[in-house]
This record gives C-alpha cells, structure tokens and sequence, in this order.
C-alpha cells in the first residue's frame, strides 16, 4: 500500500511569514542531499550503463509492486540489459543509483546486503 502526506509547502518560508519547521528540515535535507550528490558526482562522467540500471530498477519497482529484489537476479539483469559485467563496476552503478535514492543498498547490514 502507499502512503500519501499532503504537504502544503505555500505555507513554510519568509513571504508567508509563516515558518513550518517540518517543511523547513525537508527542504534543508533535500539541499543537502544535493550538494552531496553534485560533491559526489558532479565533475565526473558517470557511464550511461548506470543511468540504464536506474531506470532498469525504477521500472521493476513499478512493475512488481514490491519494493525489494534480490542482489544476484539484479546483478544477472545488470550483466544482460545493461552491459555492468565487472562485479565491482555493478557494486559502482548500485551506489550510484542509492545515491539518487531510488533505490537503497545495505551492503554493511548481514542479510539486508543481498537485497536492494
């Protein structure tokens, strides 16, 4: 099932003259993320093989309904629809596409790092 939180983000900043603190921490959050992503990525060239795995994923997650696949059917549709053979460059291309959150990979939890 999905969840839905209707925010009104009109009502949050200096033209309102209203301050919500909770709209306030996202948008911080959300700039943050950004900068770390442009820190990050920003000056390098990332190969679209990793943009092919991100929309690879996007479209499994829309597809299947669930939220969660296991780390070898990944790297096998990896090697097949998008030309990632080398494990360590799928490893590159997964943190990536967390790092656009998309899609989340725990490689340092025992039994969450075989999913993503």
């Amino acid at each position: 099932k999905e969840c839905f939180f209707p925010v009104d983000n009109t009502m949050s900043g200096s033209s309102s003259g209203l301050r919500d603190e909770t709209v306030s921490d996202v948008r911080d959050r959300v700039q943050s993320m950004s900068d770390e992503f442009l820190k990050k990525y920003g000056r390098q060239r990332v190969p679209l093989r990793f943009f092919l795995l991100l929309k690879m994923i996007m479209k499994l997650f829309a597809k299947s309904g669930h939220g969660m696949f296991h780390l070898n059917d990944l790297k096998v549709l990896a090697r097949k629809v998008c030309h990632i053979v080398k494990v360590q460059e799928f490893f590159l291309a997964l943190d990536f596409v967390t790092s656009m959150a998309f899609a989340f990979y725990f490689p340092d939890i025992p039994h969450l790092d075989q999913f993503v």
